[in-house]
Parts: structure tokens; sequence; C-alpha cells
């Protein structure tokens, strides 16, 4: 994954070239294999929209964009489906492994949830687990240890 990362990062000109979805959450330790490769570009050149779609022409993944939906350009690229977000406005991130910015996962989470899909909602749910279940907190709360503090 990281060498198509940065393969993509050397041929696409643009203000600011972010990963996102579960890509940066495989990165953060939240995601053990990410599913696919989801890229925002910010103001990508004329010469990097040229290239995308010589990449989504001569390399089509089974999905295409959907008129009007979020996703700009989608193609393989060494057997990983990459998925390309274009945005005028920058991100603000620090997230930053290896040379790869990465999206915060405010921001991830957000447009998990605006998308509404089904395996967004369940991906969330799964992230959510890893931070928070309600048995825990129950079990913590009526703990022994507890009681005496009070």
């Amino acid at each position: 994954m990281k060498k198509v990362i940065k393969h993509l990062q050397t041929l696409l000109p643009c203000d600011q070239f972010v990963v996102t979805g579960s890509t940066a959450l495989h990165y953060m330790g939240l995601v053990d294999k990410p599913s696919d490769l989801d890229i925002v570009l910010i103001n990508p050149t004329d010469e990097a929209k040229n290239i995308l779609e010589r990449l989504q022409r001569d390399n089509p993944a089974k999905t295409k964009p959907v008129s009007g939906g979020n996703v700009s350009y989608i193609f393989m690229q060494d057997e990983i489906k990459v998925d390309i977000f274009i945005e005028k406005a920058s991100i603000n991130t620090e997230l930053n492994i290896d040379g790869i910015l990465l999206n915060r996962i405010d921001r991830i989470i957000d447009r998990k949830k605006s998308a509404g899909r089904l395996k967004d909602w369940m991906q969330l749910r799964f992230l959510s687990r890893k931070f928070y279940l309600e048995s825990d907190f129950e079990k913590h709360i009526f703990s022994k240890e507890y009681a005496e503090i009070k």
C-alpha cells in the first residue's frame, strides 16, 4: 500500500495529498487490513486530472464513479482499488507518517456517517467497540475499587 501511495504522490501534483478512509485508520492502528486506498486531492493540477483520467481508463476497477457522487476517479493500481476524492479547501491535519499525510479520524467518521452505507456503519461500530463497550463501563462502575472511592 505504501508503495502505491508514494507512487501516486509523485504522479499527481496538487496542493495537498491526503490519505483517508480505511488506509488512514490502518496507519493509526485502528484497522488491521484496509479494504482499498482512499485519497483526497486538494486542488489537483490539470496534469494530475489528465493522469487520473488515463489511470481510470487503462486500469478500470469493478466499480465506477457515480455521477454527482463524492468519488471523482476509481481505478486499480498494483491490485489495489484506489478511490480519488477531489476537494478545493485544504484539510487541517498534522498527522504525518513516513511522509504520508493522513486525514483526521473525526473527519473520516463524519464522512462515513454522511455516506450512509451499511459497510461504513459496520466499520464505525467496529471502531467504537475498540474504545468503548457498555459492559466494560458497567463492570468498572460497579467494581469494588470504584465503590471504595465514593
